[in-house]
This record gives C-alpha cells, structure tokens and sequence, in this order.
C-alpha cells in the first residue's frame, strides 16, 4: 500500500497540471463533465421512475435512453449514469439492486480485512464511475476480486480450524 501511495505521489506531482486541471470546476472541460454527469443522473431516474421494480433488461439502459430522448442525437452521444448502484437499478430495477447490495454485503462480511479494504475501495468506485459494470474488463475485474475475497477467508476459517 505505501508502495502505491508514493508512486501516486510521485505521479501525481510529474503531471501536477494534469491533476490540477481536474480540480478546478470553473474550467471549461470540468463544467462540461459536471453538466453531463447531472444530465446522465437525471435520464437515470426518469428511466427509474418508469422500470422501478424490474428495470429496462441488463445491458439495454442506453436503448432506454435513446427511446425516451426527444431530439435523436449520434449514438456514440449516449452513455450510461456514472454511478453502478443508479446503472443497476435502471437496468434491473430495485430487485436487482437489492440483491447486487445484498451480494456486496455478503462479499464484505465473507473476506478478511486485507480484501475487504480492497472491495470498499471497489464500492467507491461504483459511486463514480460505470465502467466495472459496462466493460468486459471492468466486470471480470469486480468478480475476481469478489472472489478471491471470499476465496481468502474460506482459506483463513479453514486454517484457523487446523
């Protein structure tokens, strides 16, 4: 972990400008980026408020977006909300996420500490950022941790018995 913390440091003070940059809301990119994101928050509940209980289907959320808009835009224009637990409940309503919320807990109680910083760590990135839901990439990344996580106490509880 101190590891990664200094080469972050290290990193982040080579391309200080880049960081900076992120951090300043008045600039033209980052308002672009808050506007967006409040956009694609907003289609995310309209979509909610019609699908509330079984959601629009796995993987159709921007298909639902693209319906619901009044002014046909290039598709490349339609992303999903930036926040897994919204993206969950759009596409398989509150059942879905209840059972995706009940499956983090599980994961959660289920691993050792060393996992279960890494999975809050997972969880936070949920709340900003759809890609370990929507990229092959991404979901292969989740469920391995998921896994290995609870693979890591069943190890623990095992050898604790011997």
């Amino acid at each position: 972990l101190l590891i990664f913390i200094l080469a972050g440091i290290i990193f982040a003070g080579i391309n200080h400008e880049n960081f900076s940059t992120r951090f300043n809301v008045e600039k033209r990119l980052e308002q672009k980026s808050i506007s967006e994101r409040s956009l694609y928050f907003n289609q995310a509940k309209e979509i909610i408020k019609e699908n509330f209980w079984l959601g629009v289907g796995a993987g159709n959320y921007t298909w639902a977006v693209l319906k619901n808009d009044e002014i046909e835009k290039p598709i490349w224009q339609y992303q999903p909300v930036h926040n897994v637990f919204m993206l969950i409940w759009a596409e398989l309503g509150i059942i879905g996420l209840i059972l995706f919320l009940t499956a983090l807990i599980i994961f959660l109680i289920k691993s050792n500490y060393q996992f279960r910083f890494l999975l809050i760590a997972f969880c936070l990135l949920l709340l900003l950022d759809h890609w370990l839901w929507t990229t092959h990439f991404g979901i292969l990344l989740f469920w391995l941790i998921a896994g290995l996580a609870v693979r890591s106490y069943s190890m623990e509880q095992e050898l604790n018995k011997a």
